[in-house]
């Protein structure tokens, strides 16, 4: 193991770097969004169970799992729920692609106080 091994692995904490800069970027936003999606959507279903409740005409009707259900098969609430899911996925691919990154630059640190730790050691 010599310093040009040692400057590869900078090189390569520095692009690992350069790559967590851009997730934490990316991740800002689509968090954002998938927050105001859920916003969305929990509004959507509380006015589907207001409706549901209003037009509700048997005691069975009016049990809060009739509700839920009318409610959940709402056409809004559905299109609510598919946006909220989708943005969702998205923030965790984003979250999941940081802490890959993470990973790897504790990986290229390790390596390279191995790497600093033999020189010391074999001058």
């Amino acid at each position: 193991m010599d310093s040009r091994e040692l400057a590869e692995l900078r090189q390569d904490l520095l692009q690992a770097r350069r790559n967590m800069c851009e997730c934490v970027k990316k991740i800002d936003p689509l968090r954002k969004a998938m927050i105001l999606s859920k916003t969305a959507y929990q509004r959507e279903l509380a006015r589907a169970k207001v409706k549901a409740r209003e037009l509700a005409q048997t005691t069975a009707d009016k049990q809060a799992t009739m509700i839920n259900a009318v409610a959940e098969l709402d056409d809004n609430v559905i299109k609510a729920r598919d946006d909220y899911d989708i943005k969702l996925a998205m923030y965790e691919q984003a979250e999941c692609e940081l802490k890959n990154v993470e990973d790897e630059i504790k990986a290229v640190k390790k390596a390279m106080s191995t790497i600093e730790t033999e020189m010391r050691s074999f001058g």
